[in-house]
């Protein structure tokens, strides 16, 4: 590492999230959970959906420990109609001295990777507690290896003066269940803090998001023109097949 420092992140969430427990017994996070998830429901059946809340809640947990480098695990469990309906990780990243443009080069580069057929990612600024923050969903259809149309998102903080980015990211499989629950993750990424930094500048943030936005849309462009390009020379010249080809006859 290069002096990387774990940002002291404070991430400020409703009832609707509910913090997975990292490190500890999986089992008996998940019952402490259920039972007070199932506490604020009032429900009758108390005992039973408890029992089968812990459950579904140790699969979602043990999904979210798949993140190994994840700092952070939060599962959104709106209500037992809907279930646990997204799985969100924060993870740092060392960002190895770089600073500006650079760091945000760093922290972007993975998340706007793309697939052939896929369409440009979209890049959007926000202003959280701590400082600004850009989202980039990614949406991949049916056409890439024949798995259904699915949403991936990754909300993304730069923080020079830790040599640490920290990136958020989730995923649906369902599209609409995406844009249904994109307020929610917006309002969790934009209500993280850092810890014992009393407010950052306000009028700071709004310049730094300014320039940001300003960044973005040429990014944007950029990269539409050059799909342009790549789909305009693919109509001209069309890619060649690999094959075989029976010459017997």
């Amino acid at each position: 590492m290069t002096g990387f420092v774990l940002p002291p992140l404070v991430v400020n969430y409703d009832t609707r999230w509910i913090e997975v427990d990292l490190r500890g017994d999986l089992g008996a996070w998940a019952q402490r959970a259920a039972r007070n998830a199932t506490a604020r429901e009032e429900s009758r059946a108390r005992a039973r959906d408890e029992a089968a809340l812990a459950t579904l809640l140790e699969g979602a947990g043990a999904l979210a420990r798949r993140a190994r480098d994840a700092c952070l695990a939060f599962l959104l469990y709106p209500g037992a109609a809907e279930g646990v309906t997204a799985v969100v990780s924060f993870c740092p990243v060392d960002l190895a001295r770089r600073d500006g443009r650079d760091a945000w080069t760093r922290m972007l580069g993975p998340l706007l990777a793309r697939r052939p057929g896929q369409a440009p990612p979209e890049v959007t600024g926000l202003l959280s507690g701590a400082g600004p923050c850009r989202r980039v969903r990614q949406r991949f259809g049916a056409a890439d290896g024949g798995h259904p149309p699915r949403e991936h998102v990754g909300y993304v903080w730069t923080f020079p003066e830790y040599r640490a980015g920290v990136v958020m990211t989730t995923a649906f499989t369902d599209l609409l269940e995406a844009g249904r629950w994109r307020p929610v993750l917006d309002a969790l990424a934009t209500g993280v803090e850092l810890d014992g930094v009393p407010g950052r500048d306000r009028q700071d943030q709004r310049d730094r998001q300014d320039r940001q936005d300003r960044q973005d849309r040429r990014d944007q462009l950029y990269r539409k023109d050059q799909q342009d390009r790549e789909d305009q020379r693919d109509r001209q010249d069309p890619p060649h097949r690999w094959g075989t080809r029976d010459r017997s006859g």
